[in-house]
């Protein structure tokens, strides 16, 4: 294998035959120096599809090879923010979950060891929770493709409402819906999406006094917090089953100034 130096750091390969991830992955140690990627026109992102059956996007592609690269800053000429970058690694480490869930245990081993950050994602995020069922919805299915939200604003939490939106539809068309509803211009409203999940925060130093510090705490968990991981769903084409994980979920509406 071919090793660049460190000084290449924009690679452009877009329109080849790239069809597999394990290619992307590579990328990381062929290219060391690594920050800027074009890897868009390749059949790897014409024919995606995740554990469940269900066909993906090539925004899903996009979130997919940007969170399988940690060290990228720009992808097809967009700059990587840090909020996308959070919201692509969490959907990638829910996608591995998935594909943990809907293979048979004893493949559970090998399907980790073919997604090298698995272990860097859990460590950051959390290792996610693998729950198996059997009554799964059939990946082809009408309920499959439906995703349950229960929408509320953030000044009234007794104002809310739920209804059932296809995850194909678009944010834009979510910001519509509950538009709609609730009687906002559409473009008013921010969507946060509530995971449920909780993670360690280190505290601002301002929110750190005297009394957080106990004899027993290990210097780890000193000046650290316990918060509520969210998304916020930004306006635009991007379908809302690739920013929202399962199929039911709580999404915050609030009212921008």
């Amino acid at each position: 294998m071919s090793i660049f130096p460190s000084t290449v750091r924009e690679v452009d390969l877009s329109f080849n035959e790239i069809s597999t991830w394990a290619f992307i992955e590579q990328l990381v140690y062929v290219f060391p120096g690594l920050q800027s990627l074009r890897v868009s026109q390749n059949p790897l992102y014409q024919s995606l599809q995740a554990p469940d059956g269900r066909s993906l996007t090539a925004d899903d592609g996009y979130m997919l090879t940007l969170a399988r690269l940690g060290q990228l800053k720009t992808l097809n000429h967009s700059p990587i923010h840090e909020k996308e970058r959070l919201n692509a690694e969490s959907y990638y480490l829910s996608m591995i979950a998935k594909e943990v869930q809907f293979a048979p245990e004893s493949q559970r081993e090998q399907i980790l060891k073919s997604h090298p950050r698995y272990k860097w994602l859990c460590e950051e995020y959390g290792e996610p929770d693998v729950q198996r069922s059997a009554n799964a919805v059939n990946p082809n299915s009408l309920a499959a493709r439906l995703l349950r939200i229960k929408f509320y604003l953030a000044a009234a939490t007794d104002t809310t409402f739920e209804t059932e939106i296809p995850m194909s539809s678009t944010a834009y068309t979510v910001l519509g819906i509950v538009g709609k509803h609730f009687k906002i211009k559409p473009m008013a409203c921010k969507l946060t999406w509530e995971t449920g999940d909780w993670m360690s925060v280190r505290k601002s130093p301002t929110d750190i006094v005297d009394d957080d510090w106990d004899s027993e705490d290990s210097e780890a968990e000193m000046g650290m917090e316990r918060v509520m991981r969210e998304v916020e769903i930004v306006p635009g084409t991007r379908s809302i089953g690739t920013w929202v994980d399962g199929s039911e979920a709580t999404v915050r509406v609030e009212i921008k100034s």
